[in-house]
């Protein structure tokens, strides 16, 4: 079940954005946990109690830690956390901050009622397509369960196919490069030279025949293949990031 955290620091608010959440559940058809905080303290205490949340709902602007200071720590222990800001002005500044945390909206309080259902379908879409997957490894006798979002990218190494993790380390599987691919089968993945796929969580940018990671790493795009990795790349990333 989705798990939702509201956060502002005017209770009268966090009242309204209740009551909003009961009926939209219900014409919505959708179910899920809202938990409510009345200070950026409060929810990063549970957070550090082992508590995470699918999406958070944030007030950007509260007197004990400002919206985006609170995005920050909030993604720095959830990488795929979805966030939803809500404002009281009626023009948004977009900072490069903001866009590196890739909030996935802003809502005008005034409007709140109006605009908030179309954030939350958004939300709640991109936290179901980020729960947790796993991929079994195997090799010889051993198997290995490795989250979906801990692999940066695999490429072929003798008749293995070797998977590089956020961690940096690596674990080999002995089917073929295509068959794991096969076996991944989800979109997030794509070929970028004939031996090797990368993980789209982990790309930052395209630059010429290059494609970046997260982790500083870059890996080089085949030619054939570069038209169908930013095909790729618009179509997971346009209009939201």
């Amino acid at each position: 079940m989705i798990r939702l955290a509201v956060c502002d620091d005017e209770q009268a608010v966090l009242d309204r954005v209740e009551r909003f959440l009961a009926v939209y559940q219900e014409k919505a058809e959708r179910c899920f946990s809202v938990f409510t905080f009345r200070s950026p303290s409060a929810l990063l205490a549970n957070i550090a109690d082992g508590d995470d949340y699918d999406v958070y709902v944030l007030d950007i602007e509260m007197p004990e830690l400002d919206g985006l200071t609170l995005a920050k720590a909030i993604r720095e222990k959830q990488e795929h956390a979805v966030l939803i800001f809500l404002t009281s002005h009626n023009s948004i500044v977009i900072t490069a901050e903001s866009i590196k945390l890739e909030i996935t909206r802003y809502v005008n309080k005034l409007t709140m009622e109006e605009d908030l259902p179309e954030a939350l379908d958004v939300a709640i879409r991109k936290a179901e397509a980020q729960a947790t997957r796993y991929f079994l490894v195997t090799h010889y006798h051993d198997v290995i369960r490795v989250p979906f979002q801990d692999i940066l990218y695999a490429h072929r190494s003798k008749r293995l196919t070797e998977l590089v993790l956020k961690d940096s380390s690596t674990v080999s599987d002995g089917r073929a490069l295509a068959v794991v691919y096969q076996a991944l089968d989800d979109q997030r993945f794509v070929y970028i030279e004939q031996g090797c796929f990368v993980n789209l969580d982990h790309v930052t940018r395209v630059k010429g025949s290059e494609v970046f990671l997260k982790n500083g790493e870059k890996l080089a795009i085949s030619r054939n293949y570069l038209p169908k990795v930013k095909a790729t790349i618009f179509q997971l990333w346009g209009g939201v990031r």
